[in-house]
């Protein structure tokens, strides 16, 4: 055995002595993870962020406000171990302004076309690869708005993106197995939502959470029972909804996709939206006498 390898052994078996891991013992837990990269597109008010939230914490309830509450794209990190493994992953939930913007001030709502440059901004100079995209949609409200807001991000993402791509349907933590499998099957087999049904190869889920308004309704005293036993079968029905997304998105670990096609669509659109300045501003010079070009 040679100098080199004699010193590594002989560290290696300090380091293992409980003398060597007191010694070296920092505080701090260190795990490699894996990077997983979601974003969670969609329609404003189709509970994108309750979807976000609760896979961050599995005791969050939500609440209804009637207004879009995401007014930036932000990122969310959470850390998970898979406990047959013993894995950890690090997915980064990257949630989005939703397009059909509808704020409290409506002077402030923005263009589908504003919202998806602003993602694509984020997206080249936060990331360099996404390993899935969520389609978000309200359970039993897949509309022309939601038809119309997917088509853009059809044709944002490009035909790449279709084998990273799943649907969830949000507010299904009151259907029952048959009538959730009722709405899916709807949607993949109607002439409108055909196309997007398709593009989602990852396929069509559910998703639900607690609901504080819900809750509200057991308030007096004695309800407390009757609130553990509500909570109790709503989360039933909810934690599988949880378990079966993040394990499709554990599941997306090694097919992560390159987001240079989404910095190409970014310098198209700004392309785009210089050449409509131009025009604009060539239509007032007109309007006012002036044809300087």
């Amino acid at each position: 055995m040679n100098n080199n390898n004699l010193i590594r052994r002989e560290v290696q078996e300090y380091l293992s002595t409980s003398e060597g891991q007191e010694r070296s013992n920092t505080g701090f837990e260190v795990r490699e993870s894996t990077v997983i990269n979601a974003l969670i597109v969609g329609r404003s008010q189709t509970g994108k962020t309750t979807l976000l939230e609760s896979l961050k914490n599995t005791n969050y309830a939500s609440y209804v406000t009637g207004f879009s509450g995401t007014r930036n794209v932000t990122h969310h990190p959470i850390i998970i171990r898979e406990k047959e493994t013993n894995r950890y992953y690090q997915i980064n939930l990257i949630d989005t302004i939703g397009l059909h913007e509808h704020s409290q001030d409506p002077a402030n709502n923005r263009s589908d076309e504003e919202i998806l440059t602003l993602v694509a901004k984020f997206i080249a100079k936060e990331i360099t690869s996404l390993n899935a995209v969520i389609f978000v949609s309200k359970a039993g409200d897949l509309h022309l708005h939601d038809i119309s807001a997917f088509r853009s991000l059809m044709t944002f993402l490009g035909s790449s993106f279709r084998a990273n791509t799943m649907m969830v349907l949000t507010h299904c933590e009151g259907l029952t197995k048959d009538r959730f499998d009722i709405l899916a099957n709807g949607i993949r087999t109607h002439p409108s939502s055909r196309d997007i049904s398709d593009y989602c190869s990852l396929g069509i889920h559910p998703h639900g959470t607690l609901n504080f308004d819900q809750l509200e309704t057991f308030v007096g005293e004695g309800d407390f029972d009757l609130r553990k036993r509500f909570i109790e079968k709503k989360l039933e029905i909810i934690t599988p909804m949880r378990r079966n997304i993040l394990q499709l998105l554990i599941a997306q670990h090694e097919k992560q996709l390159p987001v240079q096609e989404l910095q190409e669509i970014l310098k198209i659109a700004n392309e785009e939206r210089m050449r409509f300045v131009e025009v604009e501003i060539r239509k007032k010079n007109k309007k006012n006498g002036c044809f300087i070009s």
